[in-house]
This record gives structure tokens, sequence and C-alpha cells, in this order.
């Protein structure tokens, strides 16, 4: 935001929480809003569109593309996307469900494709080593 241009650490930063939320137990991810619930808007972000005069639609084609990317199109099930106009400035709400049936791989797209593995613990997206993936999918989903 504060560089008026994309900015892969924080599109990044957004995949991995809505990876995080699908492999746990779900959860709302706020986008133009700060972690101390100071919102920003959209409007930088907004700014880095030159194409339409519909930037919300920019934007959601914007983030649709990093979802697929990143994601895959199995997780578009999983995510309910709306746009408030608040005082302060359009923010975006990702509502994300638990996959309840299957994990969520992470596709690393800044760094080649690596493949990575996020869960929400507490308030916080961490990533699991491959041994720990495997302890976790297989308590998580594979219960007897």
């Amino acid at each position: 935001m504060h560089q008026k241009k994309s900015d892969k650490k924080i599109e990044h930063s957004s995949m991995k929480t809505i990876a995080a939320f699908i492999n746990t137990s779900g959860g709302t991810l706020l986008i133009g809003v700060e972690n101390n619930k100071n919102i920003l808007g959209l409007e930088n972000d907004f700014s880095t569109f030159k194409k339409s005069s519909d930037k919300i639609d920019e934007f959601q084609k914007h983030l649709d593309n990093l979802i697929e990317n990143y994601l895959g199109n199995s997780a578009f099930p999983f995510l309910n996307i709306q746009f408030h106009d608040i005082v302060g400035g359009v923010i975006c709400e990702i509502q994300v469900k638990p996959n309840t049936k299957k994990h969520i791989i992470l596709k690393n797209i800044a760094y080649g494709g690596k493949e990575e593995f996020y869960i929400r613990r507490s308030a916080s997206t961490k990533s699991l080593s491959p041994t720990e993936m495997l302890e976790y999918i297989e308590s998580h989903w594979h219960k007897e």
C-alpha cells in the first residue's frame, strides 16, 4: 500500500492466511484493515489499476488471479468475497470456510512455485515443516 504498487509480500501474506483458514477451522480476512483495526481502505491499491473506472472490479479480478495462482481453483468454493464501503474507505472481506475433507497447499509464485503448507494457530498463520504437515494432515483429516 505504501509503495503505491503491487507488493508481493503482502499478496503472499494474504494467500497464506487464506490457505491457513482453509486448512484449519475457517476465518475472516479483512483487506484494507490493519491488525489494530485501523481502517486503511483500498484506495492506494485501487490506484495501481489503470484499466477501468470500476476499481473494485479490477481489484477483484486481481484477487481472483492471485487465488488461482497461489491456491488453485479448488479454493474458490471455500471463499465468500465482499466489499464494504465504510468510514475510512472501501475494504475487502474474505470469509473462508474450512475444508473438512482435504488440505490445500500454497504455491509460492514469488519463489518459482515452491509448495508451502499453512495452518492457523491462535491468531497466527504458521508454516509447517513436511514432517509436521504429514502429522497434521493425519490427525486433522484422517481421524478414525
